[in-house]
C-alpha cells in the first residue's frame, strides 16, 4: 500500500486558507456553528452559531478568532441569553 506524505508548508497553509474562506464567505451559510478543536485529546468546545450571518448564539470566543477569522469576528453581536 503506498503511503503518502503531507510536507508541513502544506498543512500550514491549507490551514490558513480555509480561515480565509471562512472569514471570507460565511455569510453565505443558512446556519453555521462553530467549534474549537485546538485541544489535543478533548472535546471540542462550542464557540458560536449563525443563522442567515447573524449570531444567534455564542459562548466562549477562543482569542485567536480576532486574528484568524475578522470580518466573522466583527460580526458577532452582542445576543440576550
Amino acid at each position: 500500500m503506498p503511503q503518502f506524505f503531507v510536507l508541513d508548508a502544506e498543512i500550514e497553509k491549507r490551514f490558513r486558507e480555509g480561515y480565509a474562506n471562512l472569514n471570507k464567505h460565511f455569510e453565505f451559510f443558512d446556519n453555521l456553528h462553530l467549534f474549537n478543536s485546538s485541544f489535543y485529546n478533548r472535546t471540542p468546545q462550542y464557540c458560536v452559531s449563525f443563522q442567515k450571518g447573524k449570531t444567534i448564539k455564542k459562548d466562549h470566543l477562543p482569542h485567536f478568532f480576532k486574528n484568524v477569522i475578522p470580518a466573522l469576528y466583527s460580526a458577532i453581536q452582542e445576543i440576550d441569553e
